[in-house]
């Protein structure tokens, strides 16, 4: 089966400069850099690496993690397997120098200003937007949570601005050898990817992005970001169009024992729903809602959403809080009771890290709270309510294709046009949408997403993928010992 890429032209020109760039020692990161590099050597004969994971102070794993890879010394052995693999290859490696002094200080003084200039919009005088959301989502990502105060984490900022401009420093003194050359970033998202891609915009260098693609073990190529909905929107539009032209019953089939599978764990997370069958909290739903209309909200992690988001739209809401208080506004109590489901938690995870975010609206509101400890089964729960609004939950896809008619996104879901009656972004749209009461039937859309879910990219073919981790050779799994 040919690939499945959301870029249209993943490996650009012919004749262009291919920058590959390896911005973390881990075996994602590895792994990626090793698969597009195969994959594109029938495509372009000028490719080399860029290695900016070296010197690298902003570690982006889990502390678990982190300790598993020291005690099997994997931190060491995966760059000696990339080194002896890319010699193989004949590709030449730029190895990233020392800090600058320069450097050192400019990222200082960056630093000051995010930990006392941060506004709530991520905005902060004179620095690069680029930058502040880079930080302010990795440092979020390390905490589980996106309320944090910066005063309080001065050597996280500093660390994390000094990948930021280490990667920019290196990545502007490659690109300017190069007259037109295109380069390969992972994801994007972190301090050393955001600032290669950084140092490409100031010289308009053409990017691409790795990301995982639909399944464990697959690679996607991005032409705009792994986090754009606009741009997995479009794709999986076209991977479906051409999926079904060719063998429609067989795609509907493995989209639709996809979302099966959602039912009972999210694929990607881990995490394992819980589906008692039975509705053990009905008493305290009958209770609260004392015979009126029952409408859940479902939130998804903020995580996912604070730090990059889309472009505004008009049936778009710019985060989660703001759409459940959209909704609030417009709601007749008399008429409807409002749950909210909080999303369910990794089953070791000791603190409610989003807390805080939902607190003054659960505060402030006659609302029923379900928080993300709670074994309330969410599909029992949709299945007793006549409207579900979510902000971008795969709970909204896995429910239209379970037959409920009454689902709204109020966010940018990838499987629903912005344009559509089951898309709001303003209490005004909710109000109409809640008057008209329309069924509206979006299973083909969620067909769509759900294929794109299990085909976007291509199965790895150099690398060989199990646990999450790649399977190195027994010569280089020896070197442990050693």
């Amino acid at each position: 089966m040919n690939p499945h890429y959301s870029s249209t032209r993943p490996f650009g020109d012919a004749n262009q400069d291919i920058i590959v760039v390896i911005a973390y020692r881990n075996d994602l990161n590895i792994a990626w850099a090793m698969e597009y590099i195969l994959a594109c050597k029938k495509h372009n004969k000028y490719r080399r690496v860029l290695d900016l994971s070296h010197h690298n102070v902003c570690n982006e794993t889990s502390p678990l993690v982190s300790l598993w890879n020291f005690l099997t010394k994997r931190k060491l052995v995966l760059p000696k397997y990339f080194s002896t693999w890319n010699a193989s290859h004949q590709l030449p490696i730029t190895i990233s120098p020392r800090t600058t002094f320069t450097v050192l200080m400019k990222s200082f003084l960056e630093s000051l200003k995010i930990m006392f200039r941060m506004t709530p919009d991520l905005n902060t005088e004179q620095t690069p937007e680029a930058l502040v959301r880079s930080v302010h989502s990795s440092i979020a990502n390390k905490l589980s949570t996106v309320n944090y105060i910066p005063f309080l984490h001065p050597l996280a900022i500093f660390y994390r601005v000094l990948a930021f401009s280490r990667a920019e420093h290196e990545t502007q003194q490659i690109l300017n050898q190069y007259e037109s050359p295109l380069l390969i970033v992972p994801n994007g998202r972190f301090p050393v990817s955001a600032g290669a891609v950084y140092a490409a915009a100031q010289r308009k260098v053409m990017v691409k992005y790795l990301e995982r693609g639909g399944s464990p073990g697959m690679l996607n190529v991005f032409d705009q970001s792994p986090h754009s909905m606009i741009e997995r929107r479009e794709s999986l539009e076209r991977i479906w169009s051409s999926a079904t032209s060719t063998f429609p019953d067989l795609a509907k089939a493995i989209s639709r024992v996809y979302l099966d599978l959602r039912l009972a764990v999210d694929p990607h997370s881990g995490i394992q729903w819980n589906r008692r069958r039975n509705f053990s909290q009905s008493e305290l739903i009958d209770k609260f809602s004392q015979g009126r209309s029952l409408i859940v909200f479902f939130t998804s992690t903020e995580l996912e959403f604070a730090v990059f988001q889309e472009p505004s739209h008009p049936r778009y809401h710019p985060n989660q809080s703001t759409a459940l208080q959209s909704l609030l506004e417009v709601i007749d109590s008399s008429r409807f009771a409002v749950v909210v489901r909080r999303h369910p938690q990794k089953k070791f995870s000791l603190f409610d890290r989003e807390r805080q975010l939902w607190r003054t609206l659960r505060k402030e509101n006659d609302l029923l709270w379900f928080g993300p400890r709670s074994t309330i089964d969410s599909y029992m729960l949709a299945k007793r309510a006549q409207f579900v609004f979510h902000f971008n939950s795969g709970i909204g896809a896995e429910l239209i294709e379970l037959g409920h008619e009454g689902v709204i996104s109020l966010g940018p879901s990838p499987w629903l046009d912005p344009n559509s009656l089951a898309s709001c972004g303003s209490s005004e749209q909710i109000e109409d949408r809640l008057r008209s009461n329309k069924k509206i039937d979006l299973r083909e859309q969620v067909w769509k997403w759900g294929y794109f879910q299990v085909m976007a990219g291509t199965m790895f073919a150099e690398v060989e993928w199990r646990s999450g981790r790649m399977v190195l050779p027994a010569d280089f799994q020896s070197l442990k010992d050693q």
